[in-house]
């Protein structure tokens, strides 16, 4: 039972997505004869997302791990970069809610990761950014929180209309 309690993603995670929900349907209530089949597939997306990091935390890690691999593949720095793009591409040109809101979710557990973390920077370095050589700055970090909280905006933005 333990181990299914560990998937559950932070509770900031689940609020951002709760926003994300209630402003999804908020916008869509002109379209009810739609709103039966985007709900289920809101819902679907959002968990799916949240549950991508606990997922290869829990269980895929051990998979990959090496002695060069210190931290989670959907944590590092490679995947952080391909994901901005992909996601843009995914929320603007597939036209999917179930895709779009895969995207939000993820990116909401992740940018909550990112803001519990900001006053342990070591801990922050050790989760995001293990393949640098040299600590972040605080002004690398207020960046790198920045980014994440722009870019939650643009893909929001995106995604709701």
């Amino acid at each position: 039972m333990q181990k299914y309690i560990n998937l559950l993603p932070s509770p900031l995670a689940i609020g951002i997505s709760a926003v994300f929900l209630a402003l999804s349907l908020v916008l869509s209530i002109e379209q009810l004869d739609k709103l039966w089949i985007q709900i289920p597939l809101l819902l679907l997306g959002l968990i799916l997302g949240l549950l991508i990091v606990q997922v290869d935390k829990a269980y895929l890690h051990h998979l990959y791990r090496t002695s060069e691999t210190e931290g989670l593949v959907t944590q590092s720095l490679l995947f952080l970069g391909m994901f901005f793009p992909v996601s843009f591409f995914v929320v603007t040109s597939t036209g999917s809610i179930l895709g779009g809101s895969i995207i939000v979710g993820f990116l909401a557990s992740t940018t909550a990761t990112i803001l519990s973390l900001r006053s342990n920077k070591p801990k922050l370095e050790e989760t995001f950014f293990y393949q640098l050589k040299r600590p972040l700055s605080d002004t690398e970090v207020m960046i790198v929180m920045g980014g994440m909280l722009l870019w939650n905006a643009v893909i929001w933005i995106f995604a709701l209309l």
